[in-house]
C-alpha cells in the first residue's frame, strides 16, 4: 500500500512550480513514487508577489510496507529543504 501526503507552501511568485517540484523529487527519498501539483492560489492576502502551491505526494515500495512515521520524516525533510532553498512558509 502507498502513503499519501499533501503539502501546501507559500512562496514568491517568481519561483516556478516546476523548480519546486524538482527539489521535492530530489529530496523526497527513494520511495517518493509520484508528485502532483493540485492547487495554485494567488491573492493579496498572501502578501505582495506571493502564491500558494499545494502538492500531493505518494510514497510506496514494491518490497515492503511503509509506515506513517517514515512518510512524515520524508515530508519534514522536504519542507526543511524548501525553507532553505526557497524561503517558503509551510501552510
Amino acid at each position: 500500500p502507498s502513503i499519501n501526503r499533501d503539502i501546501a507552501i507559500q512562496i514568491d511568485n517568481a519561483v516556478p512550480a516546476e523548480e519546486v517540484r524538482d527539489a521535492i523529487i530530489k529530496h523526497g527519498g527513494e520511495f517518493l513514487s509520484s508528485i502532483h501539483l493540485f492547487d495554485v492560489y494567488k491573492d493579496k492576502k498572501l502578501g505582495k508577489n506571493k502564491k500558494s502551491l499545494a502538492y500531493s505526494l505518494n510514497f510506496e515500495s514494491s518490497e515492503r510496507t511503509l509506515v506513517d512515521d517514515e512518510a512524515d520524516k520524508w515530508v519534514s525533510n522536504i519542507i526543511k529543504v524548501l525553507k532553505t532553498k526557497f524561503n517558503i512558509i509551510h501552510r
